[in-house]
């Protein structure tokens, strides 16, 4: 789509979410398995605003080429703990509303040995609310890839990969994300787009990892109502 400087989109300087005339939460919720970001403020004193920062740290962000002349986003970064740790809570999908960022419901539809097909609710949008992904679970290589099955995307797919790092107690994790969201959307917007969910995501997982599984988005708090419980006494982190 061309858009010509003589019919210039509403609010286009505010960035990717006018850039549509839409939220770009669709494009958002796309990159964590295609999830839409939220703000991700500290809970139950996890983490200080300066603790939040050090989180977004440390992450490298490149375009990476693919067959066919295709650009994905790649972001590779640390966290401290061991590798299969951080792959447990990157398998368990059907827990992902609970700290991943924009993400509502997960279903899973269908599993067998080494595979899953979900479906992903995330915030509306140009590209719809919802997709459905098949993920193939290759766990000796801690190594979780995902191809769209049914959604507005003409494709998606993209990998999660855990290596141990050489530093002891630490692990390398690797995050690719491919999308084409077809001729409405030009390709070099969609990739800024997902590169600044990027570090949202990240310090999700890390507050989620470094809490030992148990941290909760204060997005999923506030929509499941926990956030009441906790003012009533009661620890969201272990439900009755």
């Amino acid at each position: 789509m061309f858009v010509s400087k003589a019919m210039p989109l509403p609010g286009a300087h505010r960035g990717c979410r006018n850039l549509f005339g839409v939220r770009s939460t669709s494009l958002r919720w796309l990159a964590v398995l295609c999830f839409s970001f939220i703000s991700l403020a500290p809970h139950q004193g996890l983490c200080s605003q300066s603790d939040t920062t050090s989180l977004a740290e440390g992450v490298k962000i490149t375009e990476e080429k693919m067959s066919g002349g295709r650009i994905a986003i790649q972001a590779v970064f640390r966290i401290d703990a061991p590798p299969d740790q951080i792959y447990r809570i990157l398998r368990d999908v059907s827990r992902f509303p609970e700290f991943m960022p924009g993400t509502r419901e997960v279903k899973i539809l269908e599993s067998g040995e080494g595979y899953q097909v979900a479906s992903f609710l995330g915030d509306g949008g140009l590209l719809g609310s919802a997709v459905v992904m098949r993920r193939e679970l290759a766990d000796p290589e801690r190594r979780i890839s995902w191809t769209l099955v049914e959604g507005r995307a003409r494709e998606l797919k993209g990998f999660w990969l855990v290596q141990e790092s050489e530093e002891q107690g630490a692990s390398l994790v690797t995050y690719l994300n491919y999308v084409d969201a077809g001729v409405l959307v030009p390709g070099a917007i969609v990739r800024e787009c997902l590169k600044k969910d990027i570090p949202p995501m990240v310090v999700a997982l890390r507050k989620r990892v470094l809490s030992g599984g148990t941290w909760r988005s204060e997005e999923y708090l506030n929509a499941s109502g926990w956030s009441r419980k906790l003012e009533r006494g009661s620890d969201p982190s272990h439900p009755r």
